[in-house]
């Protein structure tokens, strides 16, 4: 029980160290950059005209600013000039979003282009199968196909 309160202890020490270590970095970070990283306060002033020698006559007298009247108070009413209306955007044409089949074991291409366009006639299915290959990067004329692989599918031809 006696190690458990000292090792409790030690930890609580350990933690308000690590905070006054952490609160006396941030004073000194604060610090060294207040005074080496700020910038130069020549560098953005505005250039000064070169010193003229004048007249050591006197200069004229400040001209007053003008006195503000109650006519110059009163609020200017500013009506709002109405925004245009914008005229609808037609609605985007629909574009077919990518179909795609998940190859099941003992398929090759034109099984899943078969399964993914039932009815179609077998020439269709060749032009199924040749467009799988040629969207999927497959070579050759019977390609491996991996169980659980997704294929990307080309839209189903019309059924005759």
């Amino acid at each position: 029980m006696r190690n458990k309160i000292t090792y409790i202890l030690a930890g609580l020490a350990m933690l308000v160290l690590i905070g006054a270590l952490a609160a006396a970095g941030g004073a000194l970070a604060r610090l060294v950059s207040d005074r080496f990283l700020q910038a130069d306060p020549t560098q953005d002033a505005e250039p000064t005209a070169p010193a003229i020698a004048t007249n050591t006559a006197a200069a004229p007298p400040p001209t007053p600013s003008p006195r503000i009247t109650e006519e110059d108070t009163t609020p200017t009413i500013v009506q709002a000039t109405p925004r245009p209306t914008s005229t609808p955007k037609p609605a985007p044409t629909p574009t077919a979003t990518p179909e795609y089949e998940t190859v099941l074991q003992g398929e090759g291409v034109l099984m899943v282009c078969r399964r993914h366009c039932p009815g179609i006639t077998e020439p269709q299915a060749q032009t199924c199968a040749e467009e799988v290959k040629r969207l999927n990067g497959l070579w050759g004329d019977n390609p491996q196909l991996i169980v659980g692989k997704k294929l990307r599918m080309p839209p189903c031809p019309e059924v005759e």
